[in-house]
């Protein structure tokens, strides 16, 4: 019995020491899931962002165009009044 736990015995440190290296390898590898899980949703809160600016970047814009159309109709009508007015005059 003793010859086989002699045996046995650097079977086991060898055994113990590629499962202490698997065990520490899983738990680097964990951490590194971890952060690339972190990474991914911050990339996607960024996307996120991105379309929510173009969204408003979008309505500016057709914001603004309104406003610039009726600028020039509010141009056009004030020059046709004041015509009117020199015309009087």
């Amino acid at each position: 019995m003793t010859d086989l736990s002699g045996f046995l015995s650097p079977a086991s440190n060898s055994t113990s020491s590629v499962l202490n290296a698997i065990v520490d390898r899983l738990a680097s590898c964990s951490e590194l899931h971890q952060h690339a899980l972190n990474f991914s949703n911050d990339l996607k809160n960024v996307e996120d962002m991105v379309k929510n600016v173009e969204t408003l970047v979008s309505t500016l814009e057709e914001t603004v165009s309104t406003v610039e159309k009726g600028l020039e109709s509010n141009l056009k009508v004030m020059q046709e009044n004041l015509e009117e007015l020199d015309k009087r005059l």
